[in-house]
């Protein structure tokens, strides 16, 4: 894994990121809900929130007609680690955990996206993703990863990098699910799962 940036940079770049994320979406139609809002818990993360529990929201929620449900989203960036079995993407348990929470308790569809580096270029094309439904059935390993921000050693899932698709894709496809249900898009007259 990378080594750990100071919660400044990560921050600056992250907000960089998502900027670039967010003109992307709008620049293909689609509708963003900030989810980085008013509730946030101790450490100012944003919070979803009911009478027995506080839950981390991702990042932004995005819709388009005639998509029925919207979509919860989280916006990374990663770069795919080289191993021997091939290029793959990791995430700590502790996002993939609260990425796969919000999507569940609001019954609505979860997409991860991540960009690749440089990440101050704005480029649609260092950009990929995949859904929650689609990764939760495609995780390649689970296992101790590198240390958190705080000096913890975590655990992370990894995925092939080949289970993701560009993000511009995404935006640009007929797209259908059930809700919380695996999402297709339509590629050369069939659905594809994704």
């Amino acid at each position: 894994m990378s080594a750990i940036k100071e919660y400044g940079d990560a921050k600056e770049e992250g907000d960089l990121i998502e900027e670039e994320f967010v003109q992307h979406c709008e620049d293909y139609g689609w509708t963003l809900l900030d989810l980085t809002g008013r509730f946030r818990n101790n450490d100012g993360a944003p919070i979803a929130r009911n009478k027995t529990k506080k839950i981390k929201t991702p990042d932004y929620m995005l819709g388009k007609p005639p998509l029925a449900t919207p979509i919860v989203v989280e916006v990374k960036g990663k770069d795919p680690v080289k191993l021997d079995s091939g290029d793959e993407y990791w995430l700590d348990d502790i996002r993939w955990e609260y990425f796969n929470q919000i999507h569940h308790e609001f019954s609505v569809g979860g997409l991860m996206v991540w960009k690749h580096k440089p990440y101050e270029v704005n480029d649609i094309d260092k950009f990929f993703c995949a859904s929650a439904e689609y990764l939760a059935k495609n995780i390649h390993s689970y296992h101790l990863g590198g240390r958190d921000r705080n000096g913890k050693r975590s655990h992370v899932y990894t995925w092939k990098t080949e289970i993701f698709i560009p993000l511009k894709e995404f935006l640009t496809s007929d797209i259908m699910s059930g809700g919380r249900y695996p999402f297709f898009i339509k590629k050369a007259q069939k659905w594809v799962e994704i």
